[in-house]
């Protein structure tokens, strides 16, 4: 009789410790979980950190697109990077930064340099301009018609597009990829939106201070026409007033008094110019009365 209760008492131990050994791993796996999201937003935190100061107070197009390359290189597992740029016109897509399996660093297109020129719409890139929209490829070898890379080069597998839009629109697209399949997912998607839209807000600042010098530029190239014109009106004014062969006497409408005269005035009147300056007409005319500029033009 003792041996059957204790045969119970130990089964109901066994059963016990089973269902706490049980516990502990789901307890185990949880906290695990909780680790590894942790470990995963201190990521996301260090790379927006990172991307908000380089970019967030750059005005230059160069310096911001290397910081995006550099970092992305170096904070996810991409082995190739690039930044894309869409034209005025909105029609095609112009490679501006790009660092590949054999690059050390960035290498940067300016205007005059020729780089890659893809329309909107076309391509795994031109797809995500068009559509607006992240695409996420886990293997390229299932797309028909994907192009494999030349030169020694591996092929790429994963790849990983995004479209960077500001406030105006399509700003231009993000690309990375990488020859081993699968590497990218949805939670490097996310992140990936993120680094977007800061990079929307450092495009959408340098397009405003573009904008802003540009306007500066013009009226400062208004000014200086305005100011050409007034000194050759001025230089005209001088010319007429020591040259002209006429008496010419400049009169206020309101006041009917000399303002200014040139020589062949001061001999109409019998006076130097200077002391003609300040008087009345009556007092050069006073048989016809005149009291205004106004009746001496009607003479």
């Amino acid at each position: 009789m003792m041996q059957v209760k204790l045969k119970e008492k130990n089964l109901q131990l066994r059963k016990k410790l089973k269902a706490e050994r049980k516990e502990k791993k789901v307890f185990s796996n949880a906290l695990a979980e909780m680790k590894k999201g942790f470990g995963v937003k201190v990521k996301e935190l260090s790379i927006l950190s990172r991307i908000g100061d380089s970019i967030s107070s750059s005005l230059d197009e160069k310096t911001v697109c290397e910081s995006i390359i550099n970092i992305l290189i170096s904070e996810m597992t991409a082995e190739n990077c690039s930044v894309m740029l869409v034209s005025d016109d909105g029609k095609t897509l112009r490679l501006k930064a790009v660092q590949g399996q054999t690059q050390p660093r960035p290498r940067y297109f300016s205007d005059d340099k020729v780089s890659t020129v893809i329309k909107v719409g076309v391509g795994i890139a031109g797809k995500a301009a068009k559509t607006g929209k992240t695409v996420l490829v886990r293997d390229t070898a299932k797309i028909r018609g994907f192009k494999k890379l030349k030169g020694g080069i591996k092929t790429i597998s994963s790849l990983l597009c995004i479209p960077i839009t500001g406030k105006d629109g399509l700003i231009g697209v993000i690309n990375m990829s990488h020859p081993s399949a699968g590497e990218f997912t949805r939670e490097d998607e996310r992140l990936f939106n993120l680094i977007s839209n800061q990079a929307a807000l450092a495009f959408d600042n340098i397009k405003l201070f573009i904008k802003v010098k540009k306007m500066a530029q013009d009226l400062e190239r208004l000014v200086m026409e305005r100011t050409k014109e007034l000194r050759d009106s001025e230089q005209k004014y001088k010319n007429l007033m020591k040259y002209g062969s006429d008496a010419i006497f400049i009169v206020s409408v309101k006041t009917g008094k000399i303002s200014n005269c040139n020589e062949k005035a001061g001999k109409l009147a019998g006076r130097p110019p200077k002391k003609l300056i300040g008087r009345h007409l009556k007092e050069l005319f006073p048989k016809n009365r005149i009291n205004s500029a106004k009746e001496l033009i009607e003479l």
